[in-house]
């Protein structure tokens, strides 16, 4: 029902507590507000697809740069989701046979995806928060640069790779966004060695988004067959096994 300045949207984002995640006796009463988050082990399935949070509220990338709310968590496109259907790969720059980012191929890609979700829905591109990049070439090949305007989906840096380790592998090859130090053609991914760098027009790679998220707006986090509580700060009974789907709802004005 749409009120006279808000709404509460449910949408269709989906939880998953996976191994690793600390629970306790009485884990089986989900409480109102925001979710607990697992680095590295929860998943969310955000615009049709499944993500790892890969940094939480407080640290998420780019947090100190730009708009990134504190709020925000960061999520990577989850190993085997299949990417979105043509931006699944990629070169890095072939129009120039250079590491420059913006404008070129990979990150054309990565803007193609963040115009996908706004057309399956506006509501869920809202909750993407913008960030400045850095640890980009921008007009000098070969060199760490930042970015001046608000990106809101990005490739993963070499350092930020750094941060979340080998616990993301992927099923490919797939693009960060640094170019190789000292270097014009060449850019770094990760294969299955870890951060390498590569030529950047020879080979399309896997394109790997990442985004943050913005958590403000959740009431309460529910079991996604369990229902809404009556309050938003009331607990939910689980019905399920703590990997069964939970659903986000969240203040939509």
């Amino acid at each position: 029902m749409v009120k006279t300045k808000h709404r509460i949207a449910s949408i269709l984002v989906v939880l998953l507590l996976v191994m690793g995640l600390p629970l306790s006796a009485n884990a089986a009463n989900i409480q109102g507000g925001q979710p607990t988050i697992a680095v590295n082990s929860t998943e969310i399935v955000f615009a049709g697809h499944t993500w790892v949070v890969v940094a939480d509220r407080g640290s998420a990338f780019g947090i100190n740069t730009g708009t990134t709310d504190s709020n925000s968590v960061t999520l990577l496109l989850k190993n085997g989701d299949g990417g979105f259907s043509g931006y699944s790969s990629a070169y890095f720059n072939s129009s120039t046979g250079t590491n420059i980012y913006p404008n070129y191929e990979l990150y054309q890609a990565m803007q193609g995806i963040y115009s996908v979700i706004g057309t399956t829905s506006a509501m869920e591109q809202r909750l993407i928060d913008g960030r400045l990049l850095d640890e980009v070439a921008v007009s000098n090949p070969g060199t760490y640069e930042e970015m001046t305007t608000q990106e809101y989906v990005w490739p993963l840096s070499e350092s930020e790779y750094g941060a979340i380790g080998s616990a993301q592998a992927y099923i490919t090859s797939w693009w960060l966004r640094s170019p190789y130090l000292g270097q014009q053609n060449n850019a770094y991914l990760v294969d299955n060695l870890g951060s390498d760098a590569h030529p950047v027009d020879i080979t399309k790679y896997e394109v790997r988004p990442a985004l943050n998220l913005n958590l403000s707006s959740v009431i309460f986090t529910s079991d996604s067959t369990g229902g809404k509580p009556s309050t938003p700060n009331a607990g939910l009974e689980q019905t399920q096994a703590p990997s069964s789907p939970l659903k986000l709802t969240v203040w939509d004005e």
